[in-house]
């Protein structure tokens, strides 16, 4: 148990908030000489709080409890307040009644702490992170306690310090230290494995849906495939036919194959982004001239449109083009009727933009959040394709720092806009 004198003084640091009021009213006055000490002393007798509690933590002796019911007691100090702001309330000149006024306070608060035997409610310690609670142990006695722990762990609590008749202190042993650390760690291993955990389980979920569609696709094909050769041996006549079926039962096969390996290399390429200049007039002509004949292959027209008020960019000219190409592969093939356009330029002073839009399906409200995931396509099987192109673009203008966004109207069309930054910065963040 602490001597009377240390318990005094443990109750003469919980007034240190008192020369605060003070130093403020002398301050207000430009009696800065006496300021500059209030506060000294505040910081003293916090500093000694601190002290007097590390003293009985590990040099008094350790006593064994269990303790059946704890209640919060730190509400308790918001009533110190009122002793704080005393000679705050107070007029006149600071060195005569606000000095009284404090003085007076500081022995009224005093007179409080002793006379209820609650020394130990210190808003000071409250500041440093320790709380207070009322517990009742298994001897029948009650005591107020200091600790550190919240109340959810104060039941835990085996052994104490005892400061007063009826005040204890959670002994600060090394073994508790090591537990704590110990358990800290566990904690946040246990958090990075559960972390972990779900990361590999969001990447099973998103391989094995990709297992799925390319099985179900390859399914599809083969079984039209044997179709066409059961035309054939059936119905020499039918030959032409069955000949054709298989021959586009081929193409849509490669043309997965051919998405999947563009879709790998994509995501595995972890070599830093190449960048250089090129001219995006140049980009914008080649474009035009490799998508025309399969847009007016479909009875649809080609709007092209380049503002001038850019020439030159700096980026990855390859990457650019795969997914200008992308888009405009997709937009030809969910458009039936209308127009297809393409349009590239400046946009403000250190932007350019792709746009790609055309007039045909659009996509549905309930499929909008998904456009750009892995085997999801916008309309039914009858359109060809395996739903990776819009995946490929993400990823690639993740790579070239472009913000995509597109608008759509079901049944109308859809509208893709994309801002490249004039100059790519090249860096170890745009790999994969």
């Amino acid at each position: 148990m602490l001597s009377r004198l240390v318990r005094i003084l443990l109750a003469l640091t919980a007034i240190s908030p008192l020369s605060v009021s003070l130093a403020f009213q002398f301050a207000r006055s430009r009696n800065y000489a006496w300021a500059v000490l209030a506060f000294a002393l505040c910081l003293g007798l916090g500093f000694l709080a601190r002290a007097i509690i590390g003293f009985a933590s590990s040099r008094l002796e350790t006593l064994q409890v269990t303790i059946l019911k704890a209640k919060s007691a730190d509400k308790e100090v918001i009533g110190f307040f009122i002793a704080y702001a005393l000679p705050m309330i107070f007029r006149g000149q600071p060195s005569s009644p606000d000095l009284v006024a404090w003085l007076f306070a500081a022995a009224m608060l005093l007179f409080v702490l002793w006379g209820t035997q609650s020394m130990q409610v210190n808003p000071v310690l409250g500041v440093m992170g320790f709380h207070f609670y009322e517990v009742d142990t298994d001897g029948g006695v009650s005591y107020l306690m200091i600790t550190r722990r919240r109340i959810n762990n104060v039941l835990t609590i085996k052994e104490i310090v005892q400061l007063s008749e009826f005040g204890i202190l959670e002994a600060d042993t090394e073994r508790d230290r090591k537990i704590d650390e110990y358990t800290g760690s566990l904690e946040r291993a246990n958090h990075e494995l559960t972390l972990k955990q779900r990361l590999v389980s969001d990447l099973y979920e998103s391989r094995m849906q990709i297992t799925r569609s390319v099985v179900h696709d390859l399914r599809n094909f083969l079984n039209a495939f044997s179709i066409a050769l059961q035309l054939i041996s059936r119905a020499p006549s039918k030959a032409e036919s069955g000949l054709a079926l298989a021959t586009r039962q081929a193409a849509d096969m490669k043309q997965l194959v051919d998405d999947m390996v563009e879709y790998s290399v994509v995501l595995g390429d972890s070599t830093p982004l190449a960048v250089e200049p090129f001219d995006l007039r140049e980009l914008f002509d080649e474009l035009v001239t490799a998508c025309r004949p399969a847009i007016e292959a479909k009875g649809l027209r080609l709007s092209a449109r380049f503002h001038a008020n850019v020439t030159t960019v700096l980026s990855n000219r390859i990457k650019v083009k795969q997914v200008a190409l992308n888009l405009l592969s997709n937009a030809t093939k969910y458009t039936k009727t209308g127009e297809i356009e393409l349009a590239m330029g400046g946009y403000g002073q250190s932007s350019w933009y792709l746009r790609v839009a055309d007039t045909g399906v659009g996509i549905a409200p309930a499929d909008r959040d998904r456009v750009f995931d892995e085997f999801e396509r916008a309309a039914g099987d009858d359109i060809p394709g395996v739903g990776l192109g819009l995946a490929i673009v993400k990823e690639l203008c993740r790579v070239l720092d472009g913000r995509i966004r597109f608008e759509t109207r079901e049944g109308l069309g859809t509208t893709f806009d994309i801002r490249f930054p004039l100059r790519h910065e090249a860096s170890h963040d745009s790999s994969h």
